[in-house]
């Protein structure tokens, strides 16, 4: 993985961390659908990092926004429908 790759992928956990929709849009369009893959698990399998305690409707309308984005229906659609269930999980 190339310099620039590992940075994307750093901005896109941060940008998740922060709810940061335009920063994580940004990241998306200079990722490969594998790499997005391997930071959406990476991410929501860290319960803390995942949620803004208290504020669930925030984290929720975030999530909702990143996986029905054009980056995400376009570029990496092959992957919604797993991110999808693993949000959908989350919110219970």
């Amino acid at each position: 993985m190339s310099a620039t790759q590992k940075e994307t992928r750093k901005r896109l956990k941060e940008a998740i961390e922060k709810f940061d929709l335009s920063a994580a849009l940004e990241a998306l369009k200079e990722m490969g659908t594998d790499e997005v893959a391997a930071v959406l698990d990476e991410k929501m399998a860290q319960p803390g990092a995942y949620q803004i305690r208290g504020n669930r409707s925030k984290r929720n309308k975030f999530y909702d926004a990143l996986l029905g984005s054009s980056v995400m229906l376009g570029e990496h659609d092959s992957i919604r429908s797993y991110a999808n269930e693993s949000t959908k999980r989350s919110k219970k």
